[in-house]
């Protein structure tokens, strides 16, 4: 009885080996028809991007201090979250600081993204194209402009709960320049007051699972969207995905980006009779190179 049982039970797991030996066939075979033979999707190695976007405000700032130190400066201590109170940061205008700010535009290749995130995940489609405004600003000149921070709800945990003001009301605008064009026109305006989460949430859970932070390191807010067409930070978002075209004067209008588009996002705080800006950002579309 016992021998009958163990040979059924041998039996049910060799079907069911075989039925995923066949689940694994079937999803290898469509992973090699999507990746190679799907047409309508872009390959970095054959055709150039059709869907160049632009996440375009995002406000980044660096790390000014390590999470903790161990043996020395050049051996930091992995596994130290860094707590709300000691997350001071400073912003960028498209690359930020901690204590200090900066900005930074991000180009993304959605076509090619959407082919290599089946099923790997972006990569190569957000890495090639990212422009750094010239200017540090210091948190301590952003502080002036600091506002309530947003209703949060559900309510964060506990660790990422601060009750200090350090959302900043700063304008952001994009504008685009075609070859043929003579002056740039603003596609976008919008707010860093618009994010969701602060900064010093940002970092603090950046670093709950341990990872560590040194000075220098670089961390960026994100797309900062308001709530209207015109304050979208995208191409993406500003076009519906392609759906509804940007019109740009001269009878020319955009989806997506095309070779020789030169954006510039600019940005500042409006004080009363001064501004505090992080100057221009400011980076050109060129042509894939040919292989």
């Amino acid at each position: 009885m016992q021998q009958r049982a163990l040979k059924q039970t041998r039996s049910g797991t060799r079907r069911m080996h075989s039925v995923l030996q066949h689940l694994v066939h079937l999803w290898m075979r469509e992973l090699h028809r999507v990746m190679f033979t799907q047409t309508g999707r872009c390959s970095c190695r054959q055709l150039p991007c059709k869907l160049l976007t632009i996440h375009a405000i995002p406000l980044s700032w660096l790390a000014c201090a390590q999470t903790e130190l161990s043996k020395g400066p050049d051996r930091p201590c992995l596994g130290k979250v860094c707590p709300l109170k000691n997350a001071v940061l400073a912003v960028c205008y498209g690359a930020l600081a901690v204590q200090q700010s900066v900005f930074a535009v991000n180009s993304e290749a959605r076509d090619i993204q959407a082919w290599e995130y089946v099923p790997l995940g972006p990569f190569l489609g957000k890495n090639f194209g990212t422009t750094i405004s010239p200017w540090v600003v210091p948190m301590e000149a952003l502080l002036p402009f600091a506002e309530s921070n947003p209703l949060q709800d559900p309510q964060p945990l506990p660790y990422l709960q601060h009750e200090d003001a350090y959302t900043f009301n700063i304008n952001l605008f994009v504008s685009l320049k075609g070859q043929s064009m003579t002056e740039a026109i603003n596609i976008c305006s919008s707010n860093f007051k618009y994010m969701y989460w602060t900064m010093k949430q940002q970092l603090t859970h950046h670093t709950s699972n341990g990872c560590n932070v040194r000075p220098g390191d670089l961390l960026a807010s994100g797309t900062i969207s308001g709530p209207n067409p015109g304050s979208f930070g995208s191409m993406l978002e500003l076009s519906w995905r392609g759906s509804k075209s940007i019109d740009i004067g001269g009878g020319e209008t955009r989806t997506f980006l095309k070779d020789g588009d030169e954006i510039t996002i600019t940005g500042y705080c409006k004080g009363d009779g001064y501004r505090v800006g992080f100057g221009l950002c400011k980076g050109t579309i060129l042509p894939a190179l040919k292989h």
